[in-house]
């Protein structure tokens, strides 16, 4: 029996698959907090890395934007500290530091995002150029495995031509190829700069089905609030749709949100509770590559409460 990942502690999800992972979140009833940080960011206090940050506030699972797969660095990670009284004795610096080296630390599920680009894809502002191991690719979704990712989304950064074509294209691909071995998400919680996508566009019904065809476990929609016309009965709607073939959902702050006052969290935490999502998100942009720490919080109490909040952070990676 798979406990709900309200409940699990270090040990249990050590030995964790994707599957189980899955079932983990869908028992815990939408009391799922994942937060995201930027892997190249400078960690916001000096000493300790934004991902550890953000576990210790409350966070059950991190993703981690920009993490390149072909030069992996999470900048406050020693790299390959396999003994912890060795972990002090090392420069904490970041770079060759993997998924699986973070995950020693916090002992908590990690993935990445990789995006499936498009060059001839219509921006609306400046075109992002990003490295070879940032883009979507067998090769990379192999690397990502390796290192230890516990779920990919295939979703894009503003700018870098992530059109709905491209990830249900590569949505496909990656169930084929590692898709028994780690969770796949995918969807828009914003444009990301696509012309067709912005505002109301970023998602509807026939997309979030054109998903759900092509294979994905993870459906992710924007948190009511966040993007233009999100309100709670059209994300709603979507994580209705999600459910209805046994899949997940998330409502994520993708909108730099996360670096607004705390009133405001709880209210687009309180919305997206009403939605039905199995998983909240918080991005990263609250200060550089991570959102602001008391927003992470406040928005694990919103949708959990104290109890739920305070075990989580209070839980050692040696249970």
């Amino acid at each position: 029996m798979v406990k709900r990942i309200l409940d699990c502690t270090a040990s249990d999800f050590r030995t964790m698959n994707s599957r189980e992972l899955k079932e983990s979140i869908y028992a815990a009833e939408g009391r799922t907090i994942l937060a995201e940080t930027v892997s190249t960011s400078p960690p916001l206090i000096s000493g300790v890395s934004n991902a550890e940050i953000c576990v210790a506030l409350g966070a059950d699972i991190i993703v981690l934007n920009g993490y390149d797969v072909k030069k992996p660095i999470i900048i406050g990670i020693p790299k390959n500290t396999e003994a912890k009284e060795n972990i002090l004795d090392v420069e904490i610096e970041g770079e060759g530091a993997t998924i699986e080296d973070l995950k020693r630390l916090i002992v908590h599920p990690v993935g990445i995002k990789l995006e499936p680009i498009d060059p001839n894809a219509s921006i609306a502002g400046e075109l992002t150029s990003i490295s070879s191991g940032r883009i979507f690719s067998i090769e990379n979704m192999k690397l990502a495995v390796k290192q230890g990712s516990d779920f990919i989304r295939i979703m894009g950064n503003p700018g870098s031509g992530c059109t709905y074509k491209t990830m249900i294209k590569a949505i496909k691909l990656a169930k084929k190829t590692v898709g028994k071995k780690v969770l796949i998400a995918s969807g828009k919680g914003h444009g990301m700069g696509v012309k067709n996508d912005m505002g109301m566009n970023c998602t509807s019904p026939k997309r979030v089905k054109e998903l759900i065809k092509a294979g994905v476990d993870w459906i992710v929609l924007p948190a009511p609030g966040t993007t233009p016309g999100a309100t709670v009965e059209f994300v709603r709607e979507l994580v209705e749709l999600a459910h209805d073939h046994n899949l997940l959902a998330s409502s994520e702050m993708l909108t730099s949100q996360e670096g607004s006052d705390v009133d405001t969290i709880r209210r687009i935490g309180l919305f997206s509770k009403m939605t039905g999502a199995d998983i909240h998100h918080i991005g990263d942009s609250g200060y550089e590559g991570i959102a602001v720490p008391e927003n992470i919080l406040a928005l694990s109490i919103v949708i959990r409460g104290r109890r739920h909040t305070y075990r989580r952070m209070a839980l050692s990676p040696f249970r």
